[in-house]
């Protein structure tokens, strides 16, 4: 799940044997891409919407997910394991507070 676009998450994540993707999507005209947003953009609030779609379908027991930035931190409460990668000084304070983990990857 990224808030980047879908004209490239997709192929990371084939490449990366996910089953499932979830990313922005924009519009294409034709071959083009138009640029448009075509789904709300998926960060924030609106990933944890969509996380919590997810897992109402699929209720795994083990949950995984890290983000770099506090508009990560909603969906990061959510999963069992979340994790702030390389957060910001406010945003390592606001993982503290919700029990979300933080560590510095170089």
């Amino acid at each position: 799940m990224s808030a980047s676009v879908d004209f490239y998450v997709p192929e990371f994540a084939r490449q990366l044997e996910f089953d499932q993707v979830i990313s922005t999507e924009v519009r294409w005209k034709d071959d083009r891409l138009d640029g448009t947003l075509t789904s709300p953009n998926r960060r924030g609030e609106e990933k944890a919407q969509c996380l919590r779609a997810l897992l109402a379908v699929r209720p795994d027991a083990d949950t995984y997910a890290y983000g770099n930035s506090a508009s990560d931190l909603p969906h990061l409460k959510l999963v069992r394991h979340g994790m702030l990668v390389n957060g910001s000084l406010a945003a390592r304070r606001e993982a503290a507070e919700l029990g979300v983990s933080c560590v510095d990857w170089t």
